[in-house]
């Protein structure tokens, strides 16, 4: 039985392991390059926190009406509360909606999201509870109030003490308490801050613990531990979280997206045909879901942390042609035409898969080398150049690969010619293929 050769290069550098794996794939009709750990999700439940932009711009506007009519000259305070008025300005300035925000246009109220990546029931979830303020809770959506409860709140202590100082100073407050106002801008600020904070945050879809109440992942907390996806701490909910943000113009509107997880073990892989005489294997589904039942899907699963979630409106079973591949069995399967003597596809930050002539790779963690052939490149804490694109991945965990040479192939097949060109580059998404109306002979694999 043939195996693939592996060029294997692990260094100690005084920061961090680096590692570089090269596999010659000319063998093997496919690689399954394992991507990680990975879950099915259902749904997802949503914690929904909207803040009234009008709000906490009155609150600024009565700070700045008491800072102006106030006797702060002669106050200990004085130079303290003018800088934290001013940043509060500089802070409220940065997070109210601009125009070059991305929008949904279907949304009556404008709606903007400005971070993270909504989907269509995200739509269906803001337009039927945003838009209608619905105020009810229930498992699948949760609305918090209390950031929003806070600043009127604010507000309306404010008021007061303004009304009872003018009662006694139609407009001078000499006696206004300064240590208490500047207590009062540090609490704004604050919130201004973690609302900053939470858009940074989520423009990655990263989820801020400051902006989440605890009683709220508690309540997740039982829910996913009911459908048996058992977690240690509240604080485990914002590994497998998500987070976006959208504004109107006067709402803005924070939503943790937790995906309603069974704790069911899945293997999720990516399945690369390998480029032989100019053909390759066509699979326009190269996801592959290893479990009790196998699944595969032509999305991307989300990547949660350490685990991969695939939502199940995605997913579909095995075809024929990927159960004879995955199972190292004869495979009947269509194959496509590859135009072009380079092709280059980033399958992750830690998995690159090249075919072509002399291909130069250069990296800050081996020598410069020239390939001719396919080949699978893992790497962790290494930048790679292939023929001058640079390739970066930081600290990962390099999944186990290994090699399939035991399938054989038919001998003819029908033709999908993509529309690829000389030195193409491609991401993990499949290529559009249009059918060929003729076949193709092939040497199966002795």
């Amino acid at each position: 039985m043939q195996t693939s050769r592996l060029l294997c290069f692990l260094f100690w550098t005084s920061t961090a392991w680096t590692d570089i794996r090269i596999y010659d794939l000319t063998n093997n009709p496919i690689a399954i390059i394992p991507l990680g750990q990975a879950r099915i999700s259902n749904s997802y439940i949503r914690v929904i926190h909207p803040v009234n932009l009008t709000a906490i711009k009155d609150a600024i506007d009565l700070f700045d009406y008491v800072t102006k009519n106030s006797d702060l000259n002669n106050s200990l305070f004085d130079q303290v509360i003018r800088k934290k008025i001013n940043k509060i300005h500089l802070t409220f300035n940065r997070i109210v909606p601009q125009n070059r925000f991305k929008r949904w246009e279907s949304l009556g109220r404008a709606w903007k999201y400005v971070s993270g990546s909504p989907d269509a029931d995200d739509l269906k979830v803001i337009n039927s509870t945003i838009n209608s303020l619905v105020t009810e809770n229930n498992n699948q959506i949760h609305i918090n109030n209390v950031f929003e409860k806070r600043m009127r709140n604010l507000t309306r202590t404010f008021n007061l003490l303004i009304d009872n100082e003018q009662k006694l100073e139609n407009v001078t407050f000499k006696s206004f308490d300064s240590l208490n106002f500047v207590f009062e801008l540090d609490e704004l600020l604050y919130y201004l801050e973690v609302v900053e904070e939470s858009i940074t945050l989520a423009r990655s879809s990263i989820p801020n613990s400051r902006i989440i109440h605890e009683r709220e992942l508690e309540a997740i907390q039982r829910i996913l531990n009911g459908n048996g996806f058992g977690l240690d701490s509240v604080d485990s909910i914002l590994n497998i979280a998500s987070a976006y943000v959208m504004f109107n113009k006067d709402t803005f509107i924070y939503i943790l997206k937790i995906p309603r997880i069974k704790n069911v073990p899945y293997t999720l892989s990516f399945v690369e045909p390998v480029i032989a005489e100019g053909y390759r294997i066509h699979l326009p589904k190269p996801f592959y879901l290893k479990g009790q039942t196998s699944f595969i899907s032509q999305s991307p699963c989300s990547k949660l942390k350490a685990l991969f979630v695939c939502s199940n409106t995605n997913l579909e079973p095995l075809t024929e042609c990927m159960q004879q591949l995955i199972s190292g069995e004869t495979a009947d399967c269509p194959m496509e035409r590859i135009y072009g003597d380079k092709t280059i596809r980033k399958v992750n930050d830690g998995n690159i898969v090249i075919h072509g002539d002399n291909i130069t790779l250069r990296s800050n963690c081996s020598t410069t080398r020239f390939l001719s052939g396919s080949y699978l490149i893992q790497h962790s804490n290494c930048t790679l150049n292939l023929d001058d694109e640079e390739y970066t991945s930081t600290n990962l965990e390099i999944q186990p690969f290994t090699p399939v040479t035991t399938i054989k192939l038919f001998i003819f097949k029908t033709v999908f010619a993509p529309n690829m060109r000389e030195g193409t580059k491609e991401n993990s998404s499949s290529t559009e293929a249009h059918p060929e109306s003729r076949s193709i002979p092939l040497i199966p694999q002795q």
